[in-house]
């Protein structure tokens, strides 16, 4: 009968960050082109406001938006995010699919995949 060996939580050596990247981790991020609406706005004819921006960064990880009436920058934690809903709609001829994404603070962002026209 051959014997089985403790299993051992492998170690880790902590190490110093690497010099190549400043010290610092640079934080991951994409920019997805989905159109949102803010706050439950009303329908609009044509919706301008396209890319939002995933960033992972460990505590500091969010989710950004840019307004193309004023151009500002807005953003949200993760962590601040209280609720996500899901939809799926038809024109008849498209599947049109929405996300709902409130926050703590009442803000909500709607990104959809339809384009700036709805469709």
């Amino acid at each position: 009968m051959k014997s089985i060996g403790i299993l051992r939580r492998p170690r880790f050596r902590k190490t110093a960050p690497s010099a190549s990247l400043g010290g610092m981790n640079a934080p991951a991020s994409k920019t997805y082109d989905l159109h949102f609406v803010l706050d439950n706005k009303g329908y609009v004819w044509r919706n301008p406001n396209c890319g939002v921006t995933l960033t992972d960064a460990g505590a500091k990880s969010s989710l950004g938006w840019r307004t193309a009436s004023d151009g500002k920058a807005d953003s949200r934690l993760w962590t601040d995010i209280t609720q996500v809903g899901m939809a799926m709609s038809s024109d008849g001829r498209n599947a049109l699919n929405q996300c709902r994404i409130s926050f703590r603070d009442g803000r909500c962002l709607v990104v959809t995949d339809a384009g700036a026209a709805g469709t």
